[in-house]
């Protein structure tokens, strides 16, 4: 998309967030919740710029060659601010990613919690009933990428269930959990050491194993793993969501054909 066709979509994107509103109070766009900015955006010369607030991927984003820390000692406190020139492509599946992020980092609890996200895909905003999370059914998904836990936990969220993300690190024992999603994505080695001592804990959670990207990684873990559900998609596709949930409620049609296995491993 051209610059000057994302400054458009980008601030028409902002503005669908609940309680939101756009001001020019520095001779540049801003939008704000309840009266704090949660996006600056710039445009000049066919160019165009926007700044977020991204205290999970920041870091990744820094790696990009058009991001950079926000200037005026904002970017100490994870503000970033991607510029595209004149004739170049915006990504802007990313840049609404980066914007639903900046206004959950931003906007009160209250509001926060209005929000629905289409598991996997770009964000999609509308107000949901508040979700009757049951302890009992708590998810926990470890993974290296913070981005696919935020989406996983936004995915189980819808279905009325309490998931909480973490890094790549067995869960203390005293954690009461029903299911244990295990991102092999960027780190396969450490995850199935992390999902291998999951299994060995008695009346432990259930566990899922997601992001499996080849034959030799699904040999892999089967062979770490044994029968233990599996899926070749990321934590917070729309399908390993569905199997999670099956998996929580012994749900037979969501269960068929999404794992390699059914079973688990004990040792």
């Amino acid at each position: 998309m051209t610059p000057a066709a994302a400054y458009r979509a980008t601030l028409a994107y902002a503005l669908r967030f609940p309680e939101t509103c756009e001001e020019s109070p520095w001779g540049e766009r801003v939008v704000k919740v309840r009266k704090k900015v949660f996006v600056f955006l710039g445009k000049g010369q066919g160019g165009f710029s926007v700044t977020t607030k991204l205290p999970l991927t920041g870091g990744m984003a820094l790696q990009l060659p058009f991001a950079a820390p926000c200037g005026y000692g904002l970017g100490k406190s994870g503000w970033v601010t991607a510029r595209f020139a004149k004739g170049e492509d915006v990504p802007l599946e990313l840049v609404r990613d980066w914007v639903d992020e900046s206004f959950r980092a931003v906007a009160p609890k209250t509001l926060v919690k209005q929000l629905a996200v289409a598991g996997g895909g770009p964000a999609e905003v509308r107000p949901v009933a508040r979700p009757r999370a049951r302890r009992k059914e708590q998810v926990l998904v470890l993974t290296g990428d913070p981005l696919r836990g935020e989406r996983a936990a936004r995915g189980y969220a819808e279905q009325g269930l309490r998931c909480d993300v973490a890094e790549l690190d067995a869960p203390s024992a005293r954690r009461k959990l029903a299911l244990a999603v295990v991102d092999l994505g960027r780190r396969p080695g450490e995850a199935l050491e992390v999902a291998e001592a999951l299994l060995q804990r008695r009346a432990g959670p259930r566990v899922l194993v997601c992001g499996i990207r080849d034959a030799r990684m699904e040999k892999r873990a089967q062979a770490a793993l044994g029968d233990v559900p599996r899926s070749r998609h990321a934590p917070g596709h729309p399908r390993a969501i569905e199997l999670g949930v099956g998996l929580l409620r012994e749900d037979p049609a969501a269960l068929e054909g999404g794992s390699s296995g059914q079973g688990r491993k004990r040792r």
